[in-house]
């Protein structure tokens, strides 16, 4: 199993509040080929995990992409320069939301590493069918 590790700072905003800068942790493993995982972290505490596909990200670095609990988009230039950032939309429960304003270069980096490891229509091949069964069955 390879597993790809990115940290960087992005913006957090929720409604009605100021915005804060905290630490967005990406994990993307090839045993779990279809998804990234994504930490919410301030002061060295995660406060929330959300996982999704890592199509949706690599879709929403271009153009806007989601219509449930995530979505992602190029960013309209908030904090950086515009083309610089990539917005991402997190949905919860009971209407709370958020929006994650992540540095574009940081993200696509870390996605041409994803790829390079496991290329889109590969993904199947790094699965183990067998032991996810298993782990339904236990």
């Amino acid at each position: 199993m390879l597993r790809l590790l990115s940290s960087s700072e992005m913006v957090l905003s929720l409604p009605d509040e100021p915005a804060i800068w905290v630490t967005g942790e990406l994990e993307y493993r090839s045993d779990r080929p279809y998804e990234v995982c994504l930490d919410i972290c301030f002061l060295e505490r995660t406060y929330s995990t959300w996982r999704f596909s890592r199509d949706l990200l690599f879709e929403g670095i271009k153009r806007s992409t989601g219509t449930g609990d995530v979505r992602v988009s190029p960013g309209c230039g908030r904090y950086r320069a515009p083309g610089r950032e990539i917005d991402i939309e997190l949905h919860g429960a009971h209407g709370k939301q958020c929006l994650l304003t992540a540095n574009a270069t940081v993200l696509r980096m870390w996605c041409e590493q994803v790829l390079n490891c496991v290329p889109q229509g590969t993904e199947e091949e790094h699965l183990d069918i067998g032991k996810e069964i298993a782990a339904l069955m236990t």
